[in-house]
């Protein structure tokens, strides 16, 4: 059993309400649109270093991309806004 954080909805959803594609995402990763995929889907483990730079390009801090609550999204973009 794995004990790392399941982000890819976050992630997937945080893109969504900033307008961002998947497209755009893998570009700045410099990864295949693919591999992007699967981390928004959860098929993969990606790297801290990784989480990091998603998180910067969703103009959040990883924190708050963790913390991030699917199923209230409007509420933690709120959250995510004021932060900024």
């Amino acid at each position: 059993m794995s004990s790392s954080v399941k982000i890819g909805n976050k992630i997937r959803k945080i893109r969504e309400l900033r307008d961002l594609t998947q497209e755009y995402m893998a570009n700045q990763l410099e990864i295949s649109a693919s591999a992007y995929q699967k981390i928004e889907h959860d098929e993969c483990d990606a790297k801290w270093s990784r989480v990091c730079r998603i998180a910067q390009l969703l103009s959040v801090t990883p924190s708050r991309l963790i913390a991030f609550d699917c199923k209230n999204p409007f509420v933690s973009l709120d959250e995510l806004l004021t932060s900024l």
